[in-house]
């Protein structure tokens, strides 16, 4: 059996919905960085204690 290769990529709306984006997510990151916090990636992250 031979195991089929698949390619995805972007359309060009994808692309630019990515650039419009990109601001927030570096705002984001910024933000998490200034306050010393880690991303949290899992259904529980809500219930997570605040400092």
């Amino acid at each position: 059996m031979v195991t089929q290769r698949v390619e995805y990529s972007l359309t060009e709306h994808g692309r630019a919905l990515n650039e419009t984006l990109a601001p927030p997510g570096r705002w984001g990151s910024e933000r998490i960085r200034r306050e010393g916090r880690e991303l949290v990636d899992h259904a529980d992250a809500a219930a997570m204690p605040r400092p």
